[in-house]
């Protein structure tokens, strides 16, 4: 038998099997002949989901023994208890299989359904030879698989808490388990339509949407129903760093709370920030403050996207300045007094806020970066030597202070053109010393030996400073320094002497005699007396006795008072104690007083305590000696030197410490000048010329030397041409001119016994008044006007009340207040001299309207009642100037030119 006929041998065998029911043949499903064939699974048996949805293919395998080549088909038999509408179809899968695919109705009732489906190996697609053919039976069970209608609740907030969910449908049956995304749930059938689980929601991931359905015994799957998942509400419970650094590096921020999602993102101040979700209960993000603002409270939230989801509460973070720090200053170093300058401050984290102190100062910056702050220092901060430290510091939050970087301001090195006195006798009282140079400041200082002095006053060029006695008690020698300490600086030496203190004679008593007078003793009273001191009268030694070192007593005989004359007394010291004393006078006259007269021709007088001289003013005119300066002895009236000036000096003034002779010159048209003698040679060192104004010449009017300073004369500015005359006041120092007062009009000049105030008075403008100036040696003050206090030409100052006492007006003022405090009673005006150690104000007035016929008072200083009184009759001229000279001598001149000189009674009382 052929191939074919094999084949189609088995196929009738097979067919005939699948055909005939109930045979055992029927559940074999194969047959053989020439070829085999053999259906899988037999019977074919399925479970079919009826309904509406996705049809369900049944899948048969069919195998035969031999391939199946071209010209050889197998054939599905139609039947017809074939499933209407169901799709039957056999596909080759390989030389000798095949799959029979079963594609069942959507719409089968629900039921059993079956039936035979013939499998026929033929020669063709028509079948028109057989080969073998099987019978496969079948039985398709159709089923209502279950469906859904609701879910309750259709969402939920995952890590909420646990709930029920209800899912409402139709066909629930029991077995049906609730599919819950990828997870089966622990289902309860309630009923045919409810079924219901608890869903854990603290181990669901949230954020998405979950499909549910529901899965019967047979593996039958419900439609799904969407289940939303939604985020939870973050909470932030806090954030570290709570605080972070402007311009610092990036950093990491950690968040921590609870209910934070993979989806949870960080915010500042409502920016997202890059975030890393760790955990539930922990995020973090990196942080760049670069462009943050200094000082601000930044909020952080947490913030979780829907579905749901929302934005935690706040928690503050704060973004703090840095702390500044200065690496450099420019310029590093300045001069001290060289002026106001702008600094430059180098360094990092520098603030538009920033504040600058320099040496404490707070300082406003201008030029603001974080690298640079510039600052204007004024010139009063730098006016002395000293190392400022140079601080920034940036304002909370976080902010601070830099280190300090220093400022150096260096002292310069100062320069001396003049110190006075470089002088003094042992056991004197305080002296005042002046320097005079440049680069002065505040911190230049005059030291005695290495102890710095007490500062009186000071300018950029003149510094006055007090030596103390104690430091001129023991004769020998010190040094006088004056030193601008570092940084910089420098220092100027020059030696100072202190001599032995010499005797001094204070007073004598009886203090006169009359001529013809008996055997006397004389008690001399002074100080710094040796008990090997020996009284001298008129240069021979008396008989002395030691009482103590501030009397002595001395042994007069008659024959020294035989006759009329004014005697010198003179105490002498061993060499190693002082030697001899400075001259007192005894006045052997008539009544007790001695007056002498010289008609020399004199402009003005001065006094000279150490050269116990009378310096004359002789004008062009002088009986001798015209157009000169004499140097007058005041015992004798004879004139010991005499300096001719060529011009007639006008004005006359002694230094401090009989150093120098002032002398006012009126000149020619060039104007007037003052010059400057050294004493006791009258050598002409020094030339201060006035000049002129548009009025014309400009000379010299009232002229002061100062009480304290041999360098600093003051004197008033005279036109020649109009009234009132005075143009100003000038404070000279070393011929070196510093105005005081450009447009006063001052007739009279006197200074304060310290030299620190300079007093005037106008005589000529009806509104007369007393003035006085501030004067710290070249440096004016604020003037201080009293109107309608008469002064007259000349004004006096008191060593011991300090009061300020006028001629001709005879008024008593009080500087300190500038008032009137008392007025000695004339009616008449005069010269006058106040001497408080002896009591007395010496008042020279006219007796005689008729003639020249004046009287010589003392009034008593305190009460402005008179004394005593001397008549003098038929003077040379009118008084002009009155001066005191030695313990009991007053000396005047007069405005014809005579010198008077009186000794004895009328001055001491005794």
């Amino acid at each position: 038998m052929d191939r074919i006929e094999r084949l189609l041998a088995a196929a009738a065998v097979l067919l005939s099997c699948m055909l005939v029911p109930g045979i055992a043949a029927a559940a074999d499903c194969s047959a053989s002949g020439t070829l085999s064939i053999k259906l899988a699974p037999c019977p074919l048996s399925k479970q079919l989901k009826g309904g509406a949805g996705t049809p369900l293919a049944v899948n048969a395998s069919v195998a035969v023994n031999a391939s199946i080549s071209g010209g050889i088909a197998i054939v599905i038999g139609d039947s017809a208890h074939v499933l209407d509408s169901s799709t039957l179809s056999l596909i080759q899968t390989g030389p000798t299989t095949f799959t029979l695919r079963f594609d069942s109705n959507p719409s089968l009732v629900v039921g059993t359904h079956t039936g035979r489906i013939t499998i026929k190996v033929c020669s063709d697609t028509s079948c028109r030879t057989t080969y073998v053919s099987v019978d496969l039976p079948y039985t398709l069970t159709v089923v209502s698989p279950p469906k859904l209608s609701k879910l309750t609740p259709a969402s939920a907030t995952a890590e909420g808490a646990k709930f029920t969910l209800k899912v409402s449908g139709s066909s629930f049956k029991a077995g049906d388990r609730i599919r819950f995304g990828s997870t089966y749930l622990a289902t309860t059938i309630n009923s045919g339509t409810l079924l219901s689980a608890v869903v854990d929601a603290p181990g669901m991931r949230a954020g998405k949407t979950v499909e549910i359905s529901v899965v019967d015994t047979a593996g039958f799957q419900s439609n799904s129903l969407a289940f939303s998942l939604k985020n939870p509400i973050p909470t932030l419970t806090s954030v570290s760093p709570a605080s972070g650094k402007l311009g610092a590096a990036p950093f990491t921020l950690t968040a921590r709370g609870s209910k934070f999602t993979t989806t949870s993102v960080l915010m500042m101040d409502g920016v997202a920030l890059a975030t890393e979700f760790v955990s539930p209960h922990e995020l973090t993000a990196r942080v760049n403050l670069s462009s943050a603002t200094a000082g601000a409270l930044r909020d952080i939230t947490v913030h979780t996207p829907t579905p749901a989801g929302g934005t935690s509460g706040a928690q503050v973070f704060e973004v703090d300045n840095l702390a500044p720090s200065v690496s450099g200053l420019s310029p590093s170093s300045v001069t001290a007094g060289s002026g106001g300058f702008t600094l430059k401050i180098l360094g990092t984290q520098f603030e538009a806020g920033s504040v600058i102190t320099v040496g404490g100062a707070s300082l406003t910056p201008g030029a603001v970066s974080a690298q640079e702050l510039d600052v204007s220092v004024p010139a009063s901060m730098i006016q002395a030597g000293s190392d400022l430290p140079v601080v920034v510091t940036t304002a909370a939050p976080g902010g601070g202070v830099s280190s300090p970087v220093q400022l150096v301001v260096s002292n310069p090195a100062p320069t001396v053109t003049l110190m006075s006195p470089l002088h003094a006798e042992a056991g004197g009282g305080d002296m005042r010393i002046m320097v005079e140079g440049s680069n002065f400041n505040s911190s230049t200082m005059l030291e005695w030996d290495g102890t710095p002095l007490q500062t009186l006053s000071q300018t950029s060029t003149l510094l006055t400073a007090m030596l103390p006695a104690a430091d001129l008690a023991t004769p020998g020698t010190g040094t006088l320094a004056l030193v601008a300490p570092a940084p910089g600086g420098g220092e100027v030496d020059k030696s100072f002497s202190v001599s032995i203190q010499r005797p001094a004679i204070s007073s004598l008593s009886p203090g006169s005699a009359v001529p013809g007078a008996s055997d006397f003793t004389l008690t001399v009273q002074g100080s710094h007396f040796d008990p090997a001191a020996t009284v001298y009268w008129d240069g021979n030694a008396l008989s002395t006795s030691f009482v103590s070192d501030t009397e002595l007593q001395a042994d007069v005989p008659a024959a020294d008072v035989a006759s009329a004359e004014v005697a010198t007394v003179d105490v002498l010291n061993p060499p190693e104690t002082g030697g001899v004393s400075r001259h007192a006078t005894f006045a052997v006259a008539t009544g007790g007083t001695a007056v002498m007269e010289l008609s020399q021709g004199l402009d003005d007088i001065a006094w000279d305590p150490l050269n116990f001289t009378l310096y004359g003013a002789d004008t062009a005119t002088a009986v001798t000696d015209p157009h000169s300066i004499v140097a007058i002895d005041p015992v004798t009236l004879a004139i010991q030197d005499a300096v001719d000036t060529t011009e007639s000096p006008t004005h006359l003034s002694v230094s401090n410490g009989s150093e120098f002779l002032y002398a006012g010159f009126n000149g020619t048209g060039s104007g007037g000048s003052i010059h400057r003698f050294t004493l006791p040679a009258l050598t002409d060192d020094l030339s201060a010329p006035l000049g002129t104004n548009f009025l014309g010449a400009i000379v010299p009017g009232a002229l002061e030397a100062s009480p304290v300073y041999p360098h600093v004369f003051a004197t008033t500015f005279n036109d020649t041409c109009c009234s009132p005359r005075n143009q100003g006041v000038g404070v000279y120092l070393d011929g070196v001119s510093h105005p005081v007062l450009t447009a006063s009009i001052w007739d009279a000049l006197a200074w304060s016994m310290d030299g620190t105030k300079l007093y005037g008075g106008d005589n000529e403008s009806t509104a007369a008044s007393f003035m006085q100036v501030p004067v710290i040696v070249t440096q004016s003050g604020k003037e201080q006007t009293t109107e309608s206090i008469w002064i007259g030409p000349r004004m006096h100052v008191d060593a011991g009340t300090g009061l300020v006492y006028g001629d001709s007006t005879f008024n008593i003022i009080d500087p300190t207040s500038s008032t009137v405090t008392g007025t000695f009673p004339f009616p008449a005006r005069g010269a006058m001299i106040p001497d408080s150690s002896l009591g007395c104000a010496y008042i020279l007035y006219r007796a005689n309207q008729s003639g020249f016929n004046y009287t010589l008072s003392c009034y008593d200083l305190a009460s402005q009642t008179l004394v005593r009184s001397l008549a003098l009759s038929g003077l040379n001229g009118a008084p002009v100037k009155v001066v005191r000279w030695g313990n009991e001598g007053l000396a005047f001149y007069t405005d014809a030119g005579a010198l008077y000189v009186i000794s004895g009674k009328i001055v001491t009382g005794n």
